[in-house]
């Protein structure tokens, strides 16, 4: 796995954390343009 392979999979771990066990205020914030930009990146690895 590659450094961008392994960067999308520790945002999907963080996504998916903040989707299934709740998450602070602050990355409810940030949490849509997280989304966003791992789509992005993913996009753009393929």
């Amino acid at each position: 796995m590659n450094e961008i392979e392994q960067t999308i999979a520790s945002l999907n771990m963080w996504i998916r954390r903040c989707v299934e066990e709740g998450s602070s205020s602050e990355e409810l914030k940030i949490l849509p343009e997280v989304i966003k930009a791992t789509a992005e990146l993913l996009k753009a690895s393929r």
